[in-house]
């Protein structure tokens, strides 16, 4: 597993507008470097954290109440610090990133964004819907594991950071996760999430 600390952005229209200008950048890197045959793209990379409980004022039983984060004890503080700065996981052998994150439309403020995450504990996350910058907005969500499966959608989200490419989801509340094989199962799931590179 290798883990990289690239820079991220935060709300602030400061750090925001460097956000973008360092992804229009690299992507101009990108496109040098591919044309002289001398790197390599870089790969998708992802921070993800979700814990998990029973759901409040329920008699309903939480298939785990475990906390679950890749990479491992840094990401969530991570994902909930002021900038980001913290390691990620890439896209390897041992951990799947698939991203696509891109604008609904030409100069649209809505980003149609899917994400997907699977390695150590974790069989398969995924993440599907519309956000905008300004005001989040809902992903459907399915987590998974060897041991269990759980699903939801129209999870509310709030966005730090959007950007063709990349996604930094700031704060994720899944308060109704379901587990379709077993009725009495409802937990109550808060995280959050990184996504970048989605455009490599």
């Amino acid at each position: 597993m290798q883990l990289v600390k690239p820079p991220f952005a935060t709300r602030s229209s400061r750090v925001r507008n460097r956000f973008v200008f360092l992804a229009a950048a690299a992507a101009a890197a990108v496109g040098l470097t591919a044309g002289c045959g001398d790197e390599k793209s870089p790969p998708k990379q992802a921070v993800f954290w979700l814990g998990l409980n029973r759901a409040a004022g329920t008699t309903t039983s939480c298939s785990s109440l475990e906390n679950f984060q890749i990479p491992a004890e840094t990401a969530r503080a991570t994902i909930i610090s002021a900038d980001a700065q913290g390691p990620r996981v890439e896209d390897d052998s041992d951990n799947l990133v698939e991203c696509d994150v891109r604008p609904a439309s030409s100069g649209s403020a809505v980003f149609n964004v899917s994400l997907r995450y699977s390695g150590g504990p974790i069989g398969n996350f995924s993440a599907e819907g519309e956000l905008t910058l300004a005001d989040g907005g809902a992903l459907d969500v399915s987590f998974n594991t060897g041991e269990f499966g759980l699903e939801q959608a129209d999870c509310t989200a709030t966005v730090e950071a959007l950007a063709p490419g990349a996604v930094w989801v700031k704060a994720l509340r899944c308060q109704n996760l379901r587990d379709d094989s077993s009725p009495g199962i409802q937990c109550d799931g808060q995280g959050g999430l990184i996504f970048e590179n989605c455009d490599r």
